[in-house]
């Protein structure tokens, strides 16, 4: 049986909007035919996934995590493809969208009495 490691890590800053991102890290298995290429899936917790890109080595960073809503909770799975075909998908790896903290107040004045 194929395997790949995965791991998903939560990258965000904050600004005048929220950025995010998920930077996936995976290896291809020890064992196994040639790995020419990953199929990266994302989809709701227990699926069913929908692949969003492809790679030919990690890491993958998922920029259109971006637009997922904050406290969105998602899942990763990976699958190799070569010569022979593709594999079946990793273990999922979970990732949830942070809150940010809101911005400041703006046009705060005061006035004595």
């Amino acid at each position: 049986m194929k395997s790949l490691i995965l791991a998903a890590v939560l990258l965000f800053s904050l600004g005048a909007f929220a950025q995010h991102s998920v930077s996936l890290s995976f290896s291809k298995a020890a064992t196994g035919g040639q790995v020419t290429g990953f199929n990266i899936k994302r989809g709701p917790v227990g699926g069913p996934y929908a692949t969003i890109g492809t790679a030919t080595a990690a890491p993958f960073v998922d920029s259109s995590a971006a637009v997922q809503v904050e406290g969105s909770k998602f899942e990763y799975v990976i699958s190799a493809t070569g010569p022979g075909g593709e594999s079946p998908n990793s273990a999922p790896a979970a990732a949830t969208i942070p809150f940010s903290a809101p911005d400041a107040p703006t046009g705060v004045t005061a006035a004595p009495k």
